[in-house]
């Protein structure tokens, strides 16, 4: 899929927070949870997500979801991966 196909589909679906990003290789996360949900592709690289003692890896045209407060470690290999990423806030509580 494009990436603007790809941005399409992210905003239909509610993620209105879009970016490109590039996280550095030979990096591995402590584990931690997100207050959002999130909806990505991989671009270019590859990077494996653990998440309830699993690791799923992900390469070039890829999508991967995590929904919000999941925990989960990324791990990223010898070379850098460059994704696109949407974020879908929760709406805020009601008074």
């Amino acid at each position: 899929m494009q990436t603007e196909a790809f941005t399409a589909v992210l905003q239909q679906q509610g993620y209105l927070d879009i970016e490109t990003k590039t996280a550095r290789a030979n990096f591995t996360s402590k584990p931690h949870t997100h207050p959002f949900d999130v909806l990505a592709m991989v671009l270019d690289g590859s990077f494996s997500l653990e998440s309830g003692g699993k690791a799923v890896t992900y390469g070039p045209g890829d999508q991967y979801s995590l929904n919000r407060d999941i925990e989960h470690v990324e791990i990223y290999g010898a070379h850098d991966v460059t994704y696109l990423v949407g974020r879908r806030h929760p709406e805020p509580a009601s008074a």
